[in-house]
C-alpha cells in the first residue's frame, strides 16, 4: 500500500485560491477602469483635453492614453469625482493634469501604472514647491512618499 502525498490533495485548493486572488486584485479593478474610461463623460473630457493641448502646443496626444490616465486618477478617492480642467504640460513624456480640488486650489498630477498594478501619482502644487508621490497598490495599500498611510 502506498501512502498518498498530502500536498496533492491541497494543490487544487491552493490553485483555486491563487486564481481567485489574482482575479480579485487585478482583473476586477482592471475591468472597472476599462468600464470607466469607455464612459461618455470620460471620452468627452479626454477629447476636449487632447484638442485644447494640441491647440496650445501643437503636440497631439492620444485620446486613448488620456482616457487611461483618467481611469487611474479615478481609482484614488481624492480624485474620484473630479475630472481635470486642462493638460498643463508633459512631465517625462506623461501629461500633467490640472485637478481642481476647491474653487481656489488646483493640484497638478501625472500618473503611471507599473506592471505589478501599482498606480503612482506625482502631485504638485501650483508653484511646484510641494511635491508628493502617492502609490496605490492592488492590495489597496496607499503610500505617501514611501510611507504607508
Amino acid at each position: 500500500m502506498t501512502k498518498s502525498k498530502p500536498w496533492r490533495r491541497f494543490l487544487p485548493i491552493l490553485l483555486a485560491v491563487l486564481l481567485a486572488l489574482g482575479i480579485a486584485l487585478y482583473a476586477v479593478p482592471y475591468a472597472q477602469m476599462v468600464s470607466y474610461r469607455n464612459s461618455a463623460p470620460v471620452q468627452t473630457c479626454a477629447a476636449q483635453l487632447a484638442a485644447a493641448y494640441g491647440e496650445k502646443t501643437g503636440t497631439a496626444l492620444s485620446q486613448e492614453d488620456i482616457c487611461r490616465d483618467l481611469s487611474y486618477l479615478q481609482r484614488w478617492l481624492m480624485f474620484s469625482d473630479t475630472l481635470p480642467t486642462e493638460i498643463v504640460d508633459l512631465r517625462e513624456g506623461r501629461p500633467r493634469y490640472a485637478m481642481p480640488i476647491t474653487d481656489t486650489y488646483t493640484e497638478y498630477v501625472d500618473v503611471t501604472r507599473s506592471v505589478t498594478g501599482t498606480i503612482r501619482y506625482c502631485i504638485q502644487n501650483a508653484d511646484g514647491t510641494i511635491q508628493d508621490n502617492v502609490s496605490l497598490t492592488p492590495l489597496g495599500l496607499t503610500f505617501l512618499n514611501g510611507a504607508l498611510i
